[in-house]
């Protein structure tokens, strides 16, 4: 109690791209820790209105970070998105952390609106999952020896997307659609796929930590997100068949 009443009394908007890095974190905390207070009738208390605030300060962020996007999304042309490390792409993880902070987000603050424009977010998300997916397999075409650090970023990407999206469900934040059904079933698919050929790695982690200590890192990191992915959504995601 007495660390989340610090953080809160302390925590303001990132002022900063560096600061913007973690926030994700330390929202999140705050939200999972002051969830009862969520969804504020009337008039709303300080706790309530610091966290609306900083909900409302993190959606508007997301979707200036994801807006280079749109335009591809809904134009249906993937093959359009180039990854420079620009915008959401700068961020660790591609940024899942900041959506998945931004699905809570929207929670909290409970209204209609800021539950659309989170939405929206998702759907970028998805349509960022077709966009990569190609983008893995041109470059492992071009650059074959480059194999095992590319595969570890499909592990790491469609795993987060996974995860994103089997947190979401429960809350109420997909759309449940046939379309979007069918688009998580290729992440999981993608995501199956590079664990397969991730395999023998992880009988070889001491050497590619010799090597290359971020890919060891990621392995390992990334590959506990792919698990948890797979394993939340088998349950919120296809249980239905």
């Amino acid at each position: 109690s007495r660390i989340a009443e610090d953080v809160l009394a302390e925590i303001e908007r990132p002022s900063t791209e560096a600061e913007w890095q973690g926030f994700a974190w330390s929202l999140t905390a705050l939200l999972l820790y002051y969830k009862d207070q969520a969804q504020p009738k009337g008039a709303p208390n300080e706790i309530q209105k610091k966290l609306v605030t900083l909900s409302l300060e993190t959606i508007a962020y997301l979707e200036g970070q994801q807006a280079f996007l749109v335009e591809a999304m809904e134009t249906h042309h993937p093959e359009r998105v180039e990854k420079r490390k620009q915008f959401i792409f700068a961020h660790t993880c591609g940024g899942t952390h900041l959506i998945q902070a931004a699905v809570r987000a929207a929670v909290f603050v409970g209204t209609p609106e800021v539950k659309a424009r989170v939405k929206k977010q998702l759907q970028i998300l998805l349509f960022r999952h077709q966009a990569e997916r190609r983008i893995y397999t041109e470059a492992l075409a071009k650059a074959p020896n480059y194999a095992l650090i590319l595969h570890t970023q499909e592990l790491k990407f469609f795993g987060h997307v996974l995860e994103t999206f089997a947190l979401a469900e429960p809350l109420g934040m997909t759309e449940g659609s046939p379309e979007e059904h069918a688009q998580l079933s290729l992440v999981a698919k993608d995501l199956i796929q590079a664990v397969n050929v991730l395999g023998p790695a992880y009988h070889q982690l001491g050497p590619i930590r010799a090597e290359r200590e971020q890919t060891y890192l990621d392995l390992i990191g990334d590959g506990c997100h792919a698990m948890r992915g797979l394993r939340q959504g088998i349950v919120a995601l296809f249980r239905h068949g």
